[in-house]
């Protein structure tokens, strides 16, 4: 059996999330630290691949009741259509939230550094995903490491948007859903190795 290369990682999570708005120009676009106003993640997609393929192993969908505190942005309720009346029918608690996606990567990942990758993920998604599972404590190891298919999209296939890039790929979208585009980010990886292999293979 060949020895792993150093960096080897078996497993992905390709996540996204919608949320109730965010803050422009701030390194965190969930927290403005002049007034310490915030915004929060209202739904989460969540799928495990492994990294040779990018097979899907699991897969995992919540939405997010309003905390009742977190600012509410009714331009990105228009991109995610989920109302605070929706939410609060159909979506869970954020702690119940934290634990159910705690126990979804313990699953799969362990206690270990849980490699990530999604679109503009390192500077969108982490700040949200971070500020919930902090909440209540249960954050886990991301490492510095981040598979950014906003990247692969503009170095491959010249694309500057997620609509472009998905657009390309073939994914057909009525709404912006996290669990569709975590779902259209696994298909540009999985388009992205066959590509490479065809031509290096």
């Amino acid at each position: 059996m060949s020895e792993k290369p150093q960096g080897y990682f078996g497993k992905l999570l390709v996540a996204d999330c919608e949320t109730s708005g965010l803050h422009f120009n701030q390194d965190d676009p969930s927290f403005n630290p002049e007034t310490g106003e915030t915004y929060q993640a209202v739904s989460w997609g969540l799928v495990v691949t492994d990294t040779k393929t990018f097979k899907v192993l699991d897969a995992l969908y919540v939405e997010i009741k309003h905390d009742g505190v977190s600012l509410w942005n009714d331009k990105a309720e228009q991109v995610h259509g989920m109302s605070q009346d929706y939410l609060e029918q159909n979506g869970m608690s954020e702690e119940d939230a934290a634990i159910e996606i705690g126990e979804f990567i313990l699953k799969h990942f362990g206690t270990g550094i849980v490699r990530c990758a999604g679109h503009n993920f390192a500077s969108f998604d982490i700040w949200y995903m971070r500020r919930l599972m902090r909440k209540f404590g249960i954050m886990f190891k991301t490492g510095n490491r981040f598979v950014d298919t906003n990247s692969i999209g503009f170095n491959c296939y010249e694309t500057y948007t997620s609509d472009a890039l998905f657009d390309m790929m073939g994914v057909v979208r009525e709404d912006h859903n996290a669990m569709e585009d975590a779902m259209a980010c696994v298909k540009v990886l999985q388009n992205t190795r066959h590509i490479y292999n065809t031509i290096l293979g």
